[in-house]
């Protein structure tokens, strides 16, 4: 099991945090809604974040939204959490 370089359960809503991609899907959700992320929503064992960048989804009409995400405090199989940037944006 990885260890991350804080403590879990000191990430809050309304935190940023910094991931790295573990697969292939996950670096490419990276490269496509860059490396910081913002805690929308905690629970035990996951955390809801949302990308800070809009991207372009393939719907009618190509609106640009932002992507959302859970992500599990242990052992995430696409994505590592890396940094926790307490109540600020990088």
């Amino acid at each position: 099991m990885e260890t991350n370089r804080f403590n879990w359960r000191s990430i809050c809503i309304g935190d940023f945090v910094r991931l790295k991609g573990k697969t292939r899907k996950g670096k490419n959700r990276i490269n496509q809604h860059g490396d910081v992320w913002e805690v929308i929503d905690e629970q035990l064992t996951k955390i809801l974040l949302q990308s800070l960048e809009k991207t372009f989804k393939d719907t009618p009409g190509r609106v640009a939204e932002k992507d959302w995400r859970w992500i599990s405090a242990t052992e995430d199989r696409d994505f590592e959490v890396v940094e926790l940037i307490k109540g600020e944006a990088a």
